[in-house]
């Protein structure tokens, strides 16, 4: 049984964020700052209970699909990757919907490399936490000819 909560807990307040286009951001502190809370409330999942908030000069409240379209969001813990396949394979799965098979192999090789992963990159996704991170990381980085 879940006990009842009275009172409202603000999770985020007054947070004023200005990130360029194309600019890698990481957003630290400490558990229950509301790291997470804001990430989703930037990426359209979770809506504010008050306030306004855009990307990319839109309305993320109004038009939550576009700007969903614009951004690459990596969060932590969670299933991420899949199991049963390799760190190769995983990024290989993933760009096949993305990227054209030549351009998606040499991206894959230096996104392992870049992420320390080269040496695993063969194994089933039974990684450590932290490289379960580098490998989404690269994921998201797939497609945006970072590197």
């Amino acid at each position: 049984m879940v006990p009842e909560r009275s009172e409202r807990i603000r999770a985020v307040d007054g947070i004023d964020l200005c990130i360029e286009a194309g600019e890698i951001f990481g957003l630290p502190g400490p558990n229950g700052a509301g790291k997470t809370t804001t990430v989703k409330v930037l990426a359209t999942p979770l809506q504010p209970a008050g306030g306004t908030v855009r990307v990319l000069g839109i309305d993320a409240l109004a038009e939550p699909v576009a700007v969903r379209k614009r951004l690459d969001v990596v969060l932590g813990g969670g299933r991420t990757a899949y199991w049963k396949l390799t760190g190769r394979q995983n990024l290989a799965y993933y760009a096949l919907y993305h990227l054209p098979r030549q351009i998606a192999r040499g991206r894959i090789d230096d996104l392992l490399t870049a992420g320390d992963l080269g040496n695993r990159a063969d194994d089933r996704v039974c990684y450590s936490t932290g490289m379960r991170q580098r490998l989404v990381l690269a994921w998201a980085l797939l497609d945006r000819g970072i590197l």
